[in-house]
């Protein structure tokens, strides 16, 4: 019997569509997978410009546990600039953000934002100005290769309760402290009208950019408090269970940030190159 050249077509394709459905559900299930492991461990995440160092540890308080943890993140950013020898700018004394004891804080949400630390950049043109940042000692030590940085610390603490079998958390703290490295909105007297305005610019876009990760580093830290008091569960797994919502929340943190960064090239595509 003759089969025409579509009744082929029609049916020909059904083997590849069979194959590629096989290898979605294979894809999903890899990331399902993935996605519990990054939810139930306990990781140290690392990666360049990010730093971030993750503690927990458990206290004894009159006769109930109380869990505590602490991480540490760094979220920096950088603009385009040139090179040189000659080091040109004075700089503060930059710390980093010192992690609260969030146990013996107050119920609720504790936050501590250090005023900016910052470097004085040297030079009467804009060309001037791009080598002395780049060769800016101060500023290497706190940021590397770039030119302004926002760090967070953030601490929890909670008390369970008992009900007959069932745990809830009581006394829930979050503390979270934050410092910035960033440079100067001034410049030297000398710099040509130019210069100032195009800096003006330049630094009023970096401010607005290092604050959208303070914006970033509050609202996440605020999202952990209300989800550590909503938390209930078996007494036998509370613990785990706590575990999982702390590191998804400073996980979801970290990866916010550093999608922010991807977007918006670390301020670059805000305005903050000079």
């Amino acid at each position: 019997m003759y089969s025409s050249p579509a009744y082929h077509q029609r049916y020909s394709w059904r083997p590849l569509f069979r194959l590629l459905l096989l290898l979605v559900s294979i894809t999903a299930g890899l990331l399902l997978i993935w996605l519990i492991g990054v939810l139930l461990t306990n990781q140290q995440l690392s990666s360049t410009p990010h730093v971030l160092a993750a503690q927990n540890s458990l206290a004894a308080k009159t006769t109930q546990d109380t869990q505590t943890g602490a991480v540490a993140q760094t979220e920096q950013s950088s603009v385009n600039a040139g090179s040189t020898s000659m080091p040109s700018c004075t700089s503060g004394l930059y710390k980093q953000p010192q992690t609260m004891a969030a146990d013996q804080l107050s119920n609720g949400l504790t936050t501590v934002i250090a005023k900016p630390v910052l470097y004085t950049v040297h030079g009467n043109t804009i060309a001037e100005i791009r080598q002395n940042i780049r060769s800016c000692n101060a500023r290497q030590q706190v940021t590397g290769r770039y030119h302004a940085t926002t760090a967070y610390s953030l601490s929890w603490s909670y008390a369970t309760i008992a009900n007959n079998g069932a745990c809830s958390a009581s006394r829930v703290k979050v503390a979270i402290a934050i410092s910035q490295y960033l440079p100067a909105p001034w410049l030297d007297a000398t710099a040509s009208t130019a210069a100032q305005t195009i800096w003006a610019n330049y630094h009023r876009n970096l401010v607005a950019h290092e604050n959208g990760h303070v914006e970033r580093d509050l609202r996440y830290a605020n999202e952990l408090l209300l989800a550590l008091q909503s938390l209930q569960a078996p007494c036998s797994n509370f613990a785990a269970q706590a575990t999982i919502i702390t590191d998804s929340y400073v996980h979801l943190l970290n990866s916010n940030n550093q999608l922010y960064d991807i977007q918006t090239d670390h301020g670059a595509a805000q305005g903050a190159i000079l």
